[in-house]
């Protein structure tokens, strides 16, 4: 299987609070299972559609917040009575931070 992605993943387990435009529930919520600056592996009892508009809010450690980041669904595996939901960012205002806690994630992992 040939690896498109542009960034390596970081696994972790951060809660994530989904804003869905194009649904009839307008919010959800989910569990970011690995994340990189390009995206993120995501759980979800939210039904999305493939090539759907979402967006995330999450909280990494104490220092890093993100509100609203534009995603587009790629991927959907029913797990169970949730799925699985590869997330692409489409637009992050603030990927320095985004790549800051990234790294952070990694560095409590290897303490």
């Amino acid at each position: 299987m040939i690896n498109n992605r542009r960034a390596d993943r970081i696994n972790c387990s951060v809660p994530v609070l989904l804003q869905i435009p194009e649904s009839n529930i307008q919010e959800s919520w989910g569990v970011i299972h690995n994340i990189s600056s390009g995206g993120v592996k995501m759980e979800t009892p939210a039904e999305l559609k493939r090539n759907q508009t979402i967006f995330l809010s999450f909280v990494i450690g104490n220092k890093f917040h993100f509100k609203n980041l534009m995603g587009l669904v790629v991927r959907i595996l029913p797990e169970g009575h949730s799925y699985l939901v590869g997330i692409k960012f489409e637009s992050v205002n603030d990927k320095k931070s985004l790549n800051e806690a990234i790294a952070s994630i990694e560095a409590a992992r290897n303490r």
